[in-house]
């Protein structure tokens, strides 16, 4: 019940809160803030002859759901919260779970499927903390796997001052960042200061050329550009020619680009030069409970708790 949540939530919140002035704020009477506090304790497998109901509260939510939970009432108890990820999963890694997005076909194979077939390109949104990057690092590290090459370029080291101050000015700084991490291959052609777009696609194709592998490029973060529309238009507009390029030229399929966002794109581009209607859509969502489980239990922690507390907060 929401009264109860909102209980929850005031004692959790303020160290030295009384039972009388949470009654007051939530409108009810002080004897309920007691009572209350003791079933949701109870719901979380509190017994009398542990800790009293407060502390065990405390306890549990201090382990499971600290960001609710006042610093001073952690550092108070001595409760710490346990061991969960805080940086994307490695590719190797036990806790890594698949996603599925139809049935059958884990995300990951599907991507992996992708990124085989000539001059393609994966969209993968996803908002923070929903394991967008650990997928990326498993597309990566398949592509490696083929003996493909594979370059990731995280666009918020892009956003500099000189970066965003023109359309050119962004892609010649993406260009030479994507050309600096090839130093043994020699210099493209000439750059155009008055046509990025132009060099940029010459530069890359002279890349390909040159490497005669399939190249993996990923862009990640590219919502970074949305609030920049005039760059934005362009830039993905140039993306939408490159995937395009290969239905006409041979070399260009073997680009594939994997492109990443956690926002939608909401600016006016037209459908024929977009890269976010062609290509593999991927939307990871929010676990559902059956995945939430399996975390929790290669964490080692405890599946009611965790499950109960879903439902709760």
């Amino acid at each position: 019940p929401e009264i109860e949540t909102q209980i929850l939530e005031l004692y959790l919140s303020d160290k030295d809160i009384t039972q009388q002035e949470i009654a007051k704020s939530v409108n009810c009477d002080q004897s309920n803030v007691g009572r209350k506090l003791k079933a949701i304790a109870k719901k979380f497998n509190y017994s009398e002859s542990s800790l009293d109901y407060q502390e065990y509260l405390v306890k549990i939510f201090s382990q499971y759901k600290p960001d609710l939970v006042d610093k001073k009432i952690i550092e108070h108890y001595n409760f710490y919260p346990v061991f969960m990820p805080d940086k994307p999963e490695e590719p190797d890694s036990p806790f890594y779970i698949e996603r599925y997005q139809i049935r059958r076909c884990s995300v990951e194979s599907q991507c992996y499927q992708e990124i085989e077939r000539p001059g393609s390109l994966v969209r993968i949104k996803a908002p923070n903390k929903m394991g967008k990057t650990s997928l990326i690092k498993k597309i990566q590290d398949k592509a490696n796997e083929n003996n493909y090459i594979s370059q990731y370029l995280k666009f918020n080291l892009l956003i500099e001052d000189s970066n965003v101050s023109s359309v050119n000015n962004f892609i010649k700084g993406f260009n030479k960042n994507l050309k600096s991490r090839f130093p043994d291959v020699s210099e493209g052609p000439d750059w155009d200061d008055n046509n990025a777009k132009i060099s940029c696609t010459k530069d890359l194709k002279a890349l390909l050329l040159n490497l005669q592998k399939n190249l993996v490029l990923i862009l990640d973060e590219v919502d970074e550009i949305f609030q920049y529309p005039e760059i934005s238009k362009d830039f993905f507009a140039m993306l939408r020619h490159w995937y395009e390029e290969s239905n006409n030229v041979k070399i260009w399929r073997n680009l594939r680009m994997v492109i990443a966002y956690s926002t939608e794109y909401h600016g006016t581009l037209d459908i024929y030069q977009s890269p976010f209607n062609v290509g593999l859509p991927i939307e990871l969502k929010e676990f559902e409970k059956e995945e939430v489980i399996r975390l929790i239990l290669l964490h080692q922690l405890d599946p009611k708790i965790v499950t109960d507390l879903m439902s709760m907060v």
